[in-house]
């Protein structure tokens, strides 16, 4: 693990952040340890502490997980969340299906995904969901609320694949995740934010081709027919009828997993049209006052509905076993 004024430097000279200055200041830094540079992505990723703490063992004795040769990370009961170093800059937000040669045409384009533009600075963004592991770590309010989920590890949805402490919390409301997150210095990702991490620097309606879809997204398919017979279906099987581990499928080119499908990820925004995105984090300050954005679509949708400028809603105190997050901190500059 190397020290963090060795980090700071290779940060401030490494192509993928230059031009940023970025300081990564001590509460930029609160409880995070460096893991390094992935070997695939470029990007540097670092762990949380906190959410590997089980509140017994020397918090200096907690193990650090190391990339593995294709830059993945290994996910266990004990791993805490790791965050990625996502390099910020101006990116295309939405999607349009009146120009099929200009950037972020989808078929499936709904009016309020009009395109624009939106600056972002550097920031950390999880490379997985919050797992059910880590919620029962980090959550010390109600007791009654350390598992929240319908899906609980040791189930088995449909007779199929067990469900496990690393599949996704689920069931878990804005008002809960925002409350914890900020306990431990974290955010849930604006909506911009969550988009750009989405996309990964593409401007088609998944990452990948459909065909290639199955390899990367937890939609509903033929294996969740087994659990509610009327959701829309996509063709292939992938064996989860429900939510899957985090990381089951292929990451992004940034190395994050699970942004289209597997559970409906909330974001820090009101909902509201596009259009008042400020420069930094992208947080819109406008909008709903009653709705809290929803991203990614789900286990319970079609890939129709994991496309990644498809928006979603609820009012911030809605729970529902599609509904889950992952964490995020914005820098200072």
């Amino acid at each position: 693990m190397a020290a963090w004024p060795t980090v700071r430097e290779a940060i401030r000279n490494h192509p993928s952040y230059q031009g940023w200055n970025l300081l990564l200041l001590p509460e930029d830094v609160l409880d995070l340890v460096p893991i390094g540079e992935n070997p695939v992505t470029h990007l540097f990723e670092f762990y949380h502490l906190p959410s590997a703490w089980d509140g017994v063992m020397d918090p200096r004795e907690i193990p650090i997980p190391q990339h593995e040769p294709n830059g993945s990370i290994a996910m266990t009961k004990a791993t805490g969340i790791v965050f990625v170093l996502l390099p910020g800059g101006s990116f295309t937000m939405g999607a349009q299906k009146g120009d099929p040669t200009a950037p972020n045409y989808d078929p499936e384009a709904k009016d309020d995904e009009a395109p624009r533009r939106v600056q972002l600075a550097p920031f950390l963004m999880a490379r997985h969901e919050v797992t059910q592991a880590q919620w029962t770590r980090m959550w010390t309010w109600y007791q009654d609320e350390r598992d929240p989920g319908h899906y609980k590890a040791g189930s088995a949805p449909g007779g199929l694949a067990m469900v496990t402490h690393v599949h996704p919390v689920e069931r878990v409301d804005w008002t809960m995740c925002n409350q914890m997150l900020q306990r431990y210095g974290l955010e849930l990702p604006t909506e911009a934010q969550w988009e750009f991490g989405c996309r990964a620097g593409t401007t088609t309606p998944w990452v990948v081709e459909f065909a290639q879809l199955k390899d990367y997204a937890n939609v509903a398919d033929a294996a969740a027919r087994q659990i509610v017979s009327s959701w829309p279906f996509e063709a292939w099987d992938d064996g989860y009828a429900v939510h899957a581990p985090v990381g089951s499928y292929k990451a992004n080119a940034f190395g994050i997993h699970d942004m289209h499908g597997n559970v409906w990820e909330w974001c820090r925004d009101w909902f509201g049209n596009y259009g008042t995105e400020r420069k930094g984090d992208g947080l819109r300050t406008g909008g709903n006052t009653t709705h809290r954005v929803l991203r990614g679509g789900g286990f319970i949708g079609s890939a129709q509905s994991a496309r990644s400028a498809n928006r979603g809603s609820n009012t911030p105190q809605f729970r529902h076993d599609m509904m889950g997050f992952r964490a995020s901190r914005s820098l200072s500059r």
